[in-house]
């Protein structure tokens, strides 16, 4: 990204998603991936899912502060 001069990518393709986190889903019948989308800066990997959509045991595996709801999502990134 920086040789890009960019702060941020943002993944909304839901293969790219899952490939980038080895997280799988069954959201889409016939196929691993899950609606959600994915920010990724210099110092953080943000996922934004809805609530509804990580039980316990997903949400035990993955970082303290990593899940965000997806409503809204881009809310959280200002624009220059």
């Amino acid at each position: 990204m920086l040789s890009k001069s960019a702060d941020c990518l943002v993944l909304s393709a839901l293969d790219d998603v899952a490939w980038l986190l080895n997280l799988r889903g069954t959201d889409i019948n016939y196929n691993p991936v899950f609606f959600a989308y994915v920010a990724v800066t210099a110092d953080r990997v943000t996922l934004f899912v809805s609530d509804s959509q990580v039980d316990d045991r997903v949400s035990d595996l993955l970082l303290i502060g990593l899940i965000r709801a997806c409503q809204r999502w881009w809310c959280r990134f200002s624009l220059r």
